[in-house]
């Protein structure tokens, strides 16, 4: 008799997997281009920044407001994209690791978000659950 996983054969489910697992990393890539956008609107500055007034009508709040109203998503979703891709340079992520970590990958987002400058490389390729592979542990 067939292996199933659930509703579906094994077979199935690891190409279910395979197929997920390349959405996760165009998610993250996209996910990552929005909070890029996001920083370039509107940098981080030091608490209290450095701008004078008036010098920015709309301020932080209200450009970031607008980028997330244009764009379909809300606002608190863009000030945190816009958080994590200050904190994780672009030279130092890694398509294997998703932008909004679960697991293992929570506890390093929580401490690179615990850092007031700087930034946390939450793993290196290999580490982990393989790539490609599934919770049955084969690939």
């Amino acid at each position: 008799m067939a292996q199933t996983v659930s509703n579906v054969l094994c077979v199935r489910f690891e190409e279910l997997v395979a197929e997920s697992v390349k959405l996760v990393h165009a998610m993250t890539r996209y996910q990552f281009a929005v909070s890029d956008s996001a920083l370039k609107i509107a940098p981080l500055r030091c608490h209290g920044g450095d701008m004078s007034l008036g010098e920015d009508e709309l301020g932080v709040e209200g450009a970031l407001r607008t980028f997330a109203e244009d764009i379909g998503l809300s606002f608190h979703t863009v000030r945190t994209y816009r958080w994590v891709a200050a904190r994780w340079p672009a030279e130092q992520r890694q398509e294997c690791v998703p932008f909004r970590p679960t697991g293992f990958w929570r506890t390093a987002f929580l401490t690179l978000r615990s850092m007031p400058d700087g930034w946390v490389q939450p793993g290196a390729p290999g580490q982990g659950r393989p790539s490609g592979g599934t919770a049955l542990g084969r690939r």
